[in-house]
This record gives C-alpha cells, structure tokens and sequence, in this order.
C-alpha cells in the first residue's frame, strides 16, 4: 500500500489513477465491433420454398438424426412433416431437442427455406431453455420480420473451400 506523506501527494495519485480509468474505458469503447463491423443487410429472395433438397443440407421430412457424446448429451433432431409460415414465407420446421443424462434441458424449432439456386436459408427459431421441465429461458428466441431480425443464408447450393490467410481473413 502506498504511502502519503501530505494530501496533496495522495489527490495526486488518485487524479492519476483516474485518468488512466478514463482512458482505459476510453479505449474499450473504441474497440466496440458495432461501428466497424458491415452492416448485415442481405439480399433476400422471392422464391423460398419449404422444399428443401439441398445436397449438403437436405431436410426430408421424417429424417431423425441423433448425436450423443461421451458426457451424457444427447441431441435429437427430426425433420418435421409441418411447415410454418415466418414472415409470410412457407419454411420447413426442423424440431431440435437436447438432453443431459435423459432429462430434456433445450427444446427447439428451428425454421428453413430454400431458394431456387438451392442456397438454405435460417429464418429463425423458437427455442426454450428448460430445468426439471420448467422453462428457464427463451433468450435464443428469433423471428424474420420480428424486431427488425433477418434470415441467414446458412447453407450454399454447392461448397466452396476457403482458405486462411497468416492474417486470418478467408479468401
């Protein structure tokens, strides 16, 4: 602990250590990814279809896949035979549950559609958090058309390799 030997040493200590606060915040706020980040602003389709047959993510209603790690997760997804309109556009709803040691703790529908190139759009998604079978949480909830929310093309018609740079920008 630093010692004073007058008040006039120990304000300007303190003066010093808020200054260098001050900058400091200053400095966090500019490294804030909103001012420099692009604007998302996608180029959405018209011709979405809940047919989705895209060969790296075919959603074939009835498909169930299931996934289980060493840990006791297990995560159950299904290709429903329902659709569900998301900002007035047909999207193939995809139900997405994961269960630690047997009990249910995430419980999901997820929405998607298809545009004619084949590219597979995420519309959103209804998801609940759950503890014991109470639900904890809704936070991941999202819509297009909601709250200015906008889908994302989650998957392109044919693959494309991307290469890292010594940079770590993908070409």
């Amino acid at each position: 602990m630093p010692r004073f030997n007058d008040g006039g040493e120990m304000n300007r200590h303190l003066a010093a250590i808020g200054a260098a606060v001050a900058i400091l915040l200053a400095a966090a706020a500019s490294c804030s990814s909103s001012s420099t980040e692009p604007q998302y602003n996608p180029t959405i389709p018209n011709d979405l279809s809940p047919t989705v047959d895209n060969s790296l993510f075919p959603l074939v209603p009835g498909t169930v896949w299931q996934y289980e790690s060493v840990s006791g997760e297990t995560n159950r997804v299904e290709v429903m035979a329902a659709t569900r309109v998301v900002n007035g556009v047909d999207s193939r709803e995809v139900h997405d549950q994961v269960f630690v040691n047997g009990e249910l703790t995430e419980d999901t529908y997820d929405w998607y559609a298809q545009d004619g190139t084949g590219a597979v759009w995420y519309l959103g998604e209804d998801s609940k958090e759950l503890d014991h079978g109470t639900v904890t949480s809704t936070q991941g909830s999202w819509e297009w058309g909601k709250d200015g929310a906008l889908p994302e093309s989650s998957c392109r018609p044919t693959p494309r390799h991307r290469w890292e740079s010594a940079t770590g920008r993908s070409t």
